[in-house]
């Protein structure tokens, strides 16, 4: 089984105060308010519908992998993976299916289509995350991409959106 890539050093642009992706929204800071919906969007996004939704993460990076699961299971999903290879998710694909996933853009896309294909089989809406233009991989241009580092706040949105609206 392929192993994560751990990083050898502290990753650019991480400093004291920050989260490990370099994020000032460090996990554990109230989400950003938007003018809509004020407290209870808040709330949604803390306690509600992220709350027991089931979200595949295939990240290779050891370092992102982990603060990206961090911040969803503190935000109250249960994670599946992360899975550091596209081998890797197919197998926890085949004992489960997820509400939602995050897809590494960056893997190349003859590795992330086998994945990607069956999340689409079976309706599991997804984004990418890591996109070095932010534009989605070819192919795969009705899914959103979120470039890294991406903060708690944005992903926690991002995981909403996904199981509210998979048209996102």
């Amino acid at each position: 089984m392929p192993s994560f890539v751990k990083p050898s050093a502290r990753p650019p642009g991480m400093h004291a105060g920050r989260d490990r992706l370099g994020c000032k929204d460090i996990a554990g800071t109230q989400p950003a308010r938007r003018a809509s919906g004020g407290r209870r969007e808040e709330h949604e996004l803390r306690h509600g519908r992220l709350q027991g939704a089931l979200v595949l993460v295939l990240e290779n990076e050891w370092d992102v992998a982990e603060e990206t699961t961090g911040i969803l299971r503190r935000a109250g999903c249960r994670v599946l993976g992360p899975a550091p290879s596209v081998a890797s998710a197919l197998d926890l694909l085949e004992g489960e299916t997820p509400d939602a996933a995050l897809l590494e853009a960056g893997l190349g896309a003859q590795m992330y289509v086998a994945v990607a294909d069956r999340l689409q089989e079976h309706g599991v809406p997804f984004a990418f995350l890591g996109g070095r233009d932010h534009a989605a991989p070819v192919g795969y241009d009705a899914h959103r991409v979120l470039g890294t580092p991406v903060s708690a706040a944005t992903l926690r949105a991002e995981v909403l959106a996904l199981l509210t609206d998979p048209a996102v």
